[in-house]
């Protein structure tokens, strides 16, 4: 399966330079380069080009002197304009030439097809617009579509990219007066700090937190939540809370069941073994014990 981005048009109209659009640029510069690094094939259209505004054509803006640009959009870096010259002039079109995504999903038929551009208020469907958009744009596609998930056998969480950025979101969010010095650091505060500093046991803040944000760290991971399974679980252990989750793709061996203790996961294979214990960032934390596999396989 491949990953298809076209320029989207009308994300660049831009017809009142003065209106500050810098961090929508710089959003997208790095959205791009993200999906680049990710393998994605980015196509532009030179009808962006053509575009024309009150002050010009939009490919006028690209080849501004950079007293022009101070005098005629000044909160955009002369890095920024060297960046849209070279997407738009260098980037390839479509074999067909696309411009839009109807044109683009027919021309990759069954592919993971969408936008990219700069953040504007009308977004359309499978616009991509940050770094967060693309991640959640490719993993809709692959929930949608989990045959096609390249799930290796041996992998436990195969989309850490993603999930790993959720919790480096989340920390970034909590605003805590903390120095970290790399996103390293942040995930590693998250599973060996923050999770456990949460009131534990029935009904508190840290089971809690595990059903709502970690279970959308292991939907991010392509798992889905079995409740019938789950409950059956909990039937079986005396009452002990169990969430059990199963792939979305057929075939894969792991079965992963939260655990509200100690904030981990419990990895089991397929027959419901107890393997090991991870963490929300796939590291082993405790090897197999008999009494943490599951009662009902």
């Amino acid at each position: 399966m491949t990953t298809n981005l076209l320029h989207a048009i009308e994300s660049f109209t831009c017809n009142n330079l003065a209106i500050n659009k810098s961090v929508e640029l710089d959003n997208f510069i790095l959205a791009q380069d993200n999906a680049i690094e990710d393998e994605a094939n980015v196509y532009t259209t030179h009808t962006i080009l053509n575009l024309e505004f009150d002050w010009g054509y939009f490919y006028e803006l690209l080849y501004w002197t950079e007293e022009e640009l101070i005098n005629k959009v000044p909160w955009m870096t002369k890095t920024q304009q060297e960046f849209l010259m070279f997407a738009f002039n260098y980037r390839p079109t479509t074999p067909e030439n696309s411009s839009n995504i109807l044109e683009l999903e027919r021309e990759f038929n069954n592919d993971c097809n969408g936008l990219i551009g700069c953040d504007y208020n009308t977004k359309p469907i499978n616009f991509v617009w940050n770094v967060e958009s693309y991640q959640l744009f490719v993993f809709n596609f692959y929930k949608s579509h989990p045959e096609l998930i390249a799930w290796q056998q041996n992998v436990i969480l195969p989309n850490l990219k993603y999930s790993n950025q959720l919790i480096i979101q989340f920390i970034d969010n909590l605003n805590l007066d903390i120095n970290f010095n790399t996103d390293e650091d942040k995930l590693t505060y998250f599973s060996e700090e923050y999770i456990r500093s949460l009131s534990p046991g029935a009904g508190n803040f840290r089971e809690g937190f595990i059903l709502d944000f970690c279970h959308k760290l292991l939907e991010a991971n392509f798992y889905y939540l079995d409740a019938e399974q789950s409950e059956c679980e909990k039937g079986k252990a005396g009452g002990n809370r169990r969430k059990i989750y199963k792939p979305l793709k057929k075939g894969i061996k792991y079965i992963l069941s939260q655990d509200f203790e100690n904030g981990n996961i419990e990895l089991c294979d397929s027959k419901g073994n107890h393997l090991s214990a991870i963490n929300y960032l796939g590291i082993k934390k405790e090897k197999a014990k008999t009494d943490h596999s599951l009662r009902c396989l």
